[in-house]
């Protein structure tokens, strides 16, 4: 009975002090505090349970690639005239540098000249020559070739490279495609650092990427994201639309385009041309040209890019052309008119005239503008073929020169 009494009062004696250290912790922050000794011991056993060694490994491994890729990666700066009212009363602008909205290289002032251009006396522009940056990287240090987009040199007079290390020279642009918007440019220097390219299927939804260039005139700026998509058709950028993207949230930015979109492998998987934005700010979706439509071009543009004729043409059925034609006699079938005939290419040289319908290409009948085009991909700049075409109501063949689509500058 004795034994009952104390275990009742033990137990009363011990709720009495649970409630009154209950109390006394609720007035003095000691329940909180306990909370919190709880809480910093989930915490620490959740830092316990990751796994360091793959932490290091994968920053490690972020590091390595940003250490490989920045060597070859280029700041490229652009000269290009503008129209002034000055210039445009003295006759001294024959073009204007182009705009591309989000495209377009950024403009950054304050950038210092590359080392050709103050040697020159020219670091100080004239009022009506802009400069604008973009990046670009070195592909094949052999031959000197830098692969960039073909807005980044779009318009210029000049163009200048400057190497992360620090050594600058002027470019000459070997060819420059808008429809793809690549470009190749070469400089003459020794002892380069080169990008390989991935394998032209070598790109896969989700897989990490980075993006290596030099926004804002900011050299050797490293972003990482994801590869969002891959075949992103219909595009349109400025007034151009764009098929087959790279999506991708790494950041690229003003300065960014041209520079390299390289995988884990710091291999090139895609050359970084835009951003998608509704006010000029970064929207996490930006697009890079593939290694595949790279890999499918680049001969062509160090050749000058791909071979071309020299004649603006347009079908047989069109309204406006469809009179001309029939003053020619032209009775069909097939064919495609001859609307301008662009100085100084092989078709110029040939003596190719507006109003003349071509015929055949090399031997081959040309029935559309597609046959014309596939025909001609299958030719180089410097190839020479036949060219049939009707003209004073009768066929005849002449021999033409395939033109390089850029000359060199």
């Amino acid at each position: 009975m004795m034994s009952r009494r104390f275990d009742v009062g033990a137990f009363v004696g011990l709720c009495f002090g649970l409630m009154l250290l209950l109390f006394v912790g609720s007035r003095s922050g000691l329940v909180e505090h306990v909370a919190y000794l709880w809480e910093r011991g989930r915490l620490q056993a959740l830092r316990e349970s990751l796994d360091t060694d793959d932490i290091h490994r994968r920053n490690h491994t972020n590091a390595v690639v940003a250490e490989l890729v920045k060597p070859a990666v280029v700041s490229i700066e652009k000269r290009s005239r503008v129209l002034t009212l000055d210039s445009v009363l003295q006759g001294g602008a024959d073009h204007a540098a182009s705009s591309r909205g989000t495209r377009e290289p950024g403009k950054e002032n304050a950038s210092p000249s590359p080392q050709g251009a103050e040697a020159d006396g020219e670091s100080d522009l004239p009022d009506n020559v802009a400069a604008d940056l973009g990046s670009g990287f070195v592909f094949d240090a052999e031959h000197g070739y830098v692969l960039t987009n073909a807005h980044v040199v779009s318009g210029a007079e000049r163009v200048f490279v400057r190497l992360a290390d620090g050594r600058s020279t002027t470019g000459r642009v070997l060819g420059a495609d808008p429809e793809s918007d690549l470009a190749v440019i070469d400089i003459d220097l020794p002892d380069l650092h080169a990008l390989p390219l991935a394998k032209a299927d070598a790109v896969s939804v989700g897989e990490e990427v980075f993006a290596v260039g030099n926004p804002f005139g900011l050299e050797g700026s490293v972003t990482k994201g994801i590869v969002s998509a891959i075949n992103r058709r219909g595009v349109l950028i400025g007034t151009t639309t764009y098929e087959s993207l790279i999506q991708t949230d790494a950041v690229i930015t003003p300065g960014s385009s041209g520079g390299p979109l390289v995988n884990l492998r710091g291999e090139v998987i895609g050359v970084s041309t835009a951003m998608a934005t509704r006010n000029g700010e970064y929207d996490g979706v930006a697009f890079a040209i593939p290694v595949k439509q790279v890999r499918a071009l680049v001969d062509d543009l160090i050749e000058g890019g791909p071979g071309m004729l020299g004649v603006w043409v347009g079908p047989l059925d069109d309204p406006e052309t469809a009179e001309k034609v029939e003053a020619t006699g032209w009775k069909g079938p097939g064919g495609v008119y001859v609307h301008e005939v662009i100085p100084e290419t092989g078709a110029a040289e040939a003596g190719v005239q507006p109003g003349d319908i071509i015929l055949s290409l090399g031997g081959k009948a040309v029935a559309s503008l597609d046959d014309l085009s596939g025909l001609l991909a299958k030719l180089k700049p410097g190839d020479e073929t036949t060219l049939g075409i009707w003209r004073d109501r009768r066929r005849i063949e002449i021999p033409l020169r395939i033109s390089r689509r850029y000359a060199p500058r």
